[in-house]
Order: structure tokens, then sequence, then C-alpha cells
């Protein structure tokens, strides 16, 4: 049996001259094989709200699985983020589960034209989660988003979404 997860990416951002406020939080996409296994969100991605000063360079900013930040460049940080977290169920107890992510959608499409869009350029989950006795895991899930560097600041007020995918073996 395969299942699949999807939820709401949701990235907002207001524009303040050329200074550009975004908030993020990524959607998702989970295939799990296990009959009886299901995947709850607890939280989405949530890069938190950024000030972006200047396009003229690439600017990432990263947040690892454990909510480690880090930014580069002309990103400055407003208010932190939090990575996101997901409830695995229906598994057998104390047993090893992988888990590997893949992007599906680098753009993080604002559903309208915009001169500028930011990038989900990577994925922080663990290698391995085991699951409680009861067969229950948590996933915690990062990644980093970055701009073009292109010289144009024309990112628009608007909602972005991005896709990804988390596949768990067992």
């Amino acid at each position: 049996m395969t299942l699949t997860y999807t939820c709401t990416n949701t990235q907002t951002h207001a524009l303040k001259s050329r200074l550009v406020i975004f908030m993020f939080a990524c959607s998702s996409l989970f295939w799990v094989t296990q009959a009886k296994a299901d995947i709850v969100q607890i939280t989405p991605i949530d890069f938190g709200e950024i000030a972006i000063i200047s396009n003229n360079a690439v600017s990432t900013l990263s947040m690892d699985y454990l909510g480690n930040l880090s930014f580069s460049n002309a990103i400055r940080i407003i208010r932190p983020g939090s990575p996101g977290e997901y409830l695995v169920t229906g598994f057998a107890g104390n047993v090893e589960l992988s888990i590997t992510t893949q992007i599906l959608g680098a753009v993080m499409n604002p559903g309208q034209v915009s001169p500028e869009y930011p990038t989900l350029a990577s994925l922080s989950a663990p290698a391995t989660i085991r699951t409680e006795s009861d067969g229950t895991a948590v996933i915690y899930l990062g990644g980093s988003i970055q701009t073009s560097g292109s010289g144009n600041n024309g990112f628009v007020d608007a909602t972005y979404t991005a896709s990804l995918q988390v596949t768990i073996n067992f």
C-alpha cells in the first residue's frame, strides 16, 4: 500500500521599499509503504520572517532539521522559523525507518507573475529514525531557500508554494 500525504505550503512576504520580508513554509508529499501507516502534519516547515536587503548576490537561509539557522549575504532574520514536524503512526514498535527526501518543485511559485522567485534549494532530515514501542515516530524537516542573485529585487507580495517528497523505508 502506498500512502500519499500533502500539506499546503504557505509563504508570504510584504514589500517595504527595497526590503522584502518573507514567511516560508513548505508543502510536502509523503510516500509510505505499510498497511495502516499514516502521517499527520503537526507543523509545516517555517523559515520565519526574513529581510532581503539586496539581490545582487545569491543569498541563502538554511535551517537544519534540529532548527539551527544560518544565513548568508543579504538575508537578515526578522523572526526565526522552525522545522516541520510530522507524526508517523502504524509501524511496528522499535523499528528503524530510513528517510530520504526529494525536492519536486524547487521554484517557490507565487501563483502570479513575478520578476523574482525564491527557490527551495535543499532539504534536511535525519537519515533514520526509530519508532517508539507503540509504533509512532516524529520526523523533523528543515531545508534551505535561496535568492537568484540576479540584481532584481522584484519579489511580489504573494503566497508562494513548493513541493517536496519524503520516502520512508523500513
